[in-house]
């Protein structure tokens, strides 16, 4: 089920995410449907059905509802968190609720269970060896692709909540400076994680904090400077401690 649950959860975050800046994603989750990304979600089904059906061709039907089951959870699922973002927006939170993001950890929920007990159950197959990448590939590009996008929009989000003003004058239509510099503390934070060098975390919070440090007389830059940074550091953290268990 793990395999079942890192790939529909990898197909929602590159299609919703992807590696792309948070203005872009935010604007194209209020355009509404977009067939790009269900094409996408659906060539990855499609290549796991049709490696599945190459290994063990006596239990096609059950690899195909499996398929199915998953792209049409992850339709919903990207249905789900555009009108919830739209939602967001239309309220009172314009740079949209910090839980609203955590749909497309839920929604891959559904066709892993329901995929692995319907394989083990009915078609009597063990699922795990007949997943296109191995459990670590799975893990690590699931990661991955959480710490671009994703964990920025999530950052954005929870500054948002006291310091929506502020982080509007800062967003560009394109990777910034800023975006970039907590992409690479992310990336330096999950690899320090991985190797146990926990300590070694505070070395990329310094060095931020460095560069940043005459701005600190300014109390209102200083609490959106850590609300920021200590969010994404803690994703960053939580993602690799996540990772370190289950790989």
């Amino acid at each position: 089920m793990v395999e079942l649950y890192l790939l529909s959860l990898f197909g929602a975050l590159l299609t919703d995410y992807g590696l792309q800046s948070r203005k872009q994603a935010a604007e194209k989750f209020a355009a509404g449907w977009r067939w790009k990304g269900s094409f996408t979600r659906l060539v990855i089904w499609g290549a796991v059905f049709f490696w599945w059906l190459a290994r063990v061709q006596r239990s096609w039907p059950g690899f195909l509802i499996v398929s199915i089951l998953g792209f049409l959870t992850g339709e919903i699922g990207t249905y789900a968190l555009r009108r919830s973002v739209r939602a967001n927006i239309a309220g009172s939170f314009p740079l949209t609720k910090p839980q609203t993001h955590l749909i497309p950890f839920f929604a891959a929920i559904v066709p892993a269970v329901a995929g692995g007990l319907y394989l083990n159950t009915f078609a009597s197959v063990p699922f795990a060896p007949l997943i296109i990448l191995r459990r670590p590939a799975l893990i690590y590009a699931t990661a991955f692709i959480a710490l671009f996008c994703w964990s920025t929009t999530i950052t954005v989000s929870v500054v948002g909540l006291i310091r929506s003003g502020q982080i509007s004058e800062e967003i560009e239509p394109y990777l910034g400076a800023g975006e970039v510099i907590g992409i690479l503390e992310r990336l330096l934070t999950f690899v320090f994680i991985l190797n146990g060098g926990l300590a070694a975390v505070g070395f990329t919070v310094a060095a931020k904090a460095a560069a940043r440090f005459p701005k600190f007389k300014d109390s209102a830059f200083a609490e959106y400077f850590l609300i920021g940074t200590l969010t994404s550091v803690g994703l960053a953290t939580i993602i690799g401690l996540a990772v370190a268990a289950i790989r």
